[in-house]
């Protein structure tokens, strides 16, 4: 379900919620019998999720303009799957019984000179257990990124 509000062709707001449902892949289920393991008893991820982001954009000229975009998105997810790392032996992906995610991302793309663009995007997620045992624990690299581009 998605709705999008539009002030104006440039200028929008839009929501989204979903229920997903995501099946291992081969390589998270048969590993590569080298540095992963197989492991075949991974269940399907399952989640609820909502999504929240805005667009901006500005023309300064035909060949000119700035964009603005942010987006935020919360998850509750039933058996993520993720890559555990088991000491020294080959790792293995694994099923997390309850998380919840959340995250932002923003880009920015600016074209400043006819045949130039600039381009800076921004993601950081979170990702925590739910389960009894362990709630409120991070798991292990939830993922920072940040990335430049210049295109001639």
């Amino acid at each position: 379900l998605g709705l999008k509000y539009a002030f104006k062709e440039d200028i929008f707001l839009r929501a989204s919620y979903e229920r997903a449902l995501r099946i291992p892949t081969d390589g998270e289920i048969f590993g590569d019998f080298n540095t992963i393991r197989p492991n075949f008893t991974l269940q399907p991820e399952l989640s609820n999720n909502l999504n929240v982001g805005g667009f901006f954009k500005h023309y300064f000229n035909d060949d000119q303009y700035f964009s603005i975009e942010a987006n935020t998105f919360f998850r509750d997810q039933t058996n993520l799957i993720r890559l555990q790392a088991l000491g020294n032996l080959p790792a293995q992906f694994i099923n997390e019984a309850e998380v919840s995610a959340q995250g932002f991302e923003l880009s920015m793309r600016a074209n400043p000179l006819k045949d130039v663009s600039l381009t800076a995007s921004f993601t950081s997620q979170s990702i925590i257990k739910e389960g009894d045992r362990n709630r409120g624990i991070q798991t292990a690299l939830a993922p920072i990124f940040l990335i430049f581009q210049i295109i001639f």
